[in-house]
């Protein structure tokens, strides 16, 4: 074995052993809040909201970096290990951890690791947390497709009918009417027409609206991921109501590109829960807004009256349980009543409108 071998060899037994000693809980921020925390020196989800990342054992990282770059000996201190200290990947697996650089024979340069990375609790921590959704969901059977208290039968609606709403009147459940108050833009404007022609389709011009709606659909989902938050989110809202049309129509045509254009449409989805993730402005709930409409109000007055008089939740990727706990059904909007229904089902949604006095 040569020295350069041998270097990288010291060089991975001594992380891999670091790497054991370095487990601890979650950040104080993360365990507060019940979110997945990637145990970072300062994790991304604190750094992304600008808080302070502490933990209860706070582990000094940078000295262990500081001695292998300098090429000093680490020596480990035996810890005890309980269950309750250890963050594994979910699901369980080696792959939460990237050590292929370690074992690829080559020279490891220590300037260039990033602990951050290595210390990441799984490849995408962000999908996992809507580990309730699969569990709640009904599971396929034609008896609960046809029953419209299913939750797949009530999802189902929501989306096949979101694009006559906009068409109607503008907006629909997760497309606030004054998103886009300064003018909406073209990508949308010509989403919006072709959800008018197409809620006029009949068997003598559904050979025109659906050449149109062909080519506009194929100019969208050709483009590639734009880097701006806002111009992401038309994409994806534009995607959406596409989708909402195509899907489920009787076309086979329609449905079959329908199908074909879901992996772009996917794309499209994570890149803007990327963004979300990492923009701190976006995230922040320290400061009272100055400027934000309450979904549902029709004045910046009534937004206030609101805001100052009632509890606010912050509802993150369908807990809702704090939520239902101490709001009330007057609280929830069409968006919110098809989240409730997604997590608890109908039967018990319509029941919590109903112990809360509020009409479903």
């Amino acid at each position: 074995m040569t020295a350069d071998e041998n270097e990288s060899a010291h060089l991975s037994t001594t992380i891999r052993t670091a790497m054991k000693s370095l487990r601890r809980k979650s950040c104080q921020q993360c365990v507060v809040a019940k979110r997945r925390c990637d145990l970072g020196a300062t994790c991304s989800r604190c750094r992304a909201r600008l808080l302070t990342c502490t933990y209860d054992n706070p582990v000094k990282v940078t000295a262990f970096v500081d001695a292998v770059q300098s090429g000093q000996s680490i020596e480990i201190a035996p810890t005890p290990v309980s269950m309750d200290s250890i963050s594994l990947p979910d699901p369980l697996h080696a792959d939460g951890f990237d050590m292929t650089f370690l074992d690829s024979g080559k020279k490891a340069n220590p300037g260039c690791l990033d602990i951050d990375n290595i210390l990441q609790s799984g490849p995408d921590y962000r999908r996992g947390d809507y580990h309730k959704i699969p569990v709640n969901w009904d599971d396929f059977t034609h008896e609960a497709f046809a029953d419209p208290n299913s939750r797949m039968s009530c999802t189902m609606d929501f989306i096949k009918h979101s694009h006559t709403d906009f068409a109607t009147t503008g907006h629909n459940a997760w497309l606030h009417p004054r998103t886009y108050k300064a003018g909406m833009p073209d990508t949308l404007l010509t989403a919006f027409a072709d959800c008018v022609l197409f809620s006029h389709k009949t068997l003598q011009n559904e050979g025109l609206i659906y050449r149109k709606l062909d080519e506009n659909a194929a100019r969208l989902f050709s483009k590639p991921c734009p880097s701006g938050t806002r111009e992401c989110l038309i994409s994806v809202q534009c995607m959406l109501l596409y989708q909402s049309m195509r899907l489920f129509d009787a076309d086979v045509h329609q449905r079959t590109t329908a199908e074909g254009s879901m992996a772009k449409f996917v794309e499209f989805v994570d890149h803007l829960a990327d963004l979300r993730d990492n923009s701190p402005d976006l995230m922040s709930t320290n400061v009272e807004p100055d400027s934000w409409e309450l979904w549902e109000a029709s004045s910046s007055f009534d937004f206030f009256r609101v805001w100052r008089s009632n509890p606010r939740f912050d509802v993150w990727c369908l807990e809702l349980d704090e939520a239902m706990k101490y709001g009330k059904g007057d609280d929830a909007d069409g968006f919110a009543k098809i989240m409730l229904i997604i997590y608890v089902g109908m039967d018990k949604t319509k029941q919590w409108f109903y112990d809360t006095d509020a009409v479903f």
